[in-house]
């Protein structure tokens, strides 16, 4: 994400401002509740979780060990929920 002042800096030969890392967090986090979205700290038990996965065909077991690959399969797991 580019900051706009930081685009004006730069086309007057200044330096960008620094962004500190918790208003980058802030910014996301503003942005995500206006698009009506959220994140969330879930902690379950790893082999349940998978089991589950493979089980309904959302991943294979080679696909369970990688956790991008879990983490997206619950995504479309809570997706699916919501719209019920």
């Amino acid at each position: 994400m580019v900051r706009l002042d930081n685009v004006a800096r730069a086309k007057r030969g200044k330096k960008p401002k620094r962004t500190r890392p918790s208003a980058a967090k802030v910014r996301l986090y503003r942005q995500r509740k206006r698009l009506g979205l959220m994140v969330l700290k879930v902690v379950v038990e790893e082999h349940a979780l998978a089991t589950f996965l493979i089980e309904s065909r959302r991943l294979t077991a080679a696909e369970s060990m990688v956790r991008a690959k879990v983490e997206a399969a619950v995504a479309e797991v809570l997706r699916d929920l919501a719209q019920r």
